[in-house]
């Protein structure tokens, strides 16, 4: 049995070159083609379909810790609404701006380049400083990882 639809706004967070635009190309299943560089700001839209734990109602595999409460027990389709924020230190400032509708937040980091981890690490605790952001699921992707 499904539910009817919800739709959820996720900002995703991450320094310049993170691989915030990969990120979201492969979740659309879009991988023939290199994402364009984020200079600032783009939109995506992906409807999936999730099986619902009965003991729980929670998202079997969202990957979010809190996970987002739903109503039913069954199937629910979703409609996430993925903001690629870009990632520039000119234009972190714009981020605070995405916080007060999203229902929950992705955070990227390149796990290949060390050399950004404690910029990576420090722009994650100005954005999460903001109260807007508690109590609200955050996914930390750890991207390319696998080629260390």
């Amino acid at each position: 049995m499904y539910c009817s639809p919800c739709s959820l706004t996720i900002p995703v967070f991450g320094i310049d070159g993170a691989g915030k635009s990969s990120l979201i190309y492969r979740l659309k299943g879009d991988i023939s083609k290199p994402p364009p560089t984020g200079w600032g700001f783009s939109t995506t839209q992906i409807t999936t379909c999730v099986q619902l734990q009965p003991s729980t109602k929670q998202p079997a595999c969202l990957g979010f810790i809190n996970p987002i409460p739903f109503c039913c027990t069954k199937k629910k389709t979703i409609r996430m609404n993925l903001y690629d924020l870009g990632g520039l230190e000119s234009i972190r400032a714009i981020w605070k701006n995405y916080l007060a509708e999203a229902h929950g937040y992705v955070y990227v980091i390149d796990g290949l380049d060390l050399t950004r981890l404690g910029e990576s690490v420090q722009a994650l605790k100005d954005i999460y400083s903001f109260p807007k952001m508690q109590g609200k699921p955050l996914l930390i992707k750890l991207i390319r990882i696998e080629e260390i």
